[in-house]
């Protein structure tokens, strides 16, 4: 799974989005770094968020099968 990512708020730096495993690689690396293995406040790995919405384009062609799905799949 992706959309995991680092963010270390002492630095100010974000990683990359990858999988849960890349994304703890990133702290574990940058901690031992920057920060001499010690972890900083506002050091953390995000999870992605499970409560948003689908993208638009989706949401979009989602509508649009069903709407041809109303038009032409009830035809006898």
């Amino acid at each position: 799974m992706t959309g995991y990512w680092y963010r270390c708020d002492k630095c100010g730096i974000t990683w990359d989005e990858g999988s849960k495993h890349e994304a703890q690689a990133d702290r574990d690396r940058h901690r031992h770094e920057a920060h001499g293995g010690g972890a900083p406040d506002g050091d953390a790995v995000h999870a992605p968020d499970r409560t948003s919405w689908p993208p638009p384009s989706i949401l979009i062609a989602a509508l649009t099968l069903f709407a041809l799905f109303l038009l032409f799949g009830n035809r006898h």
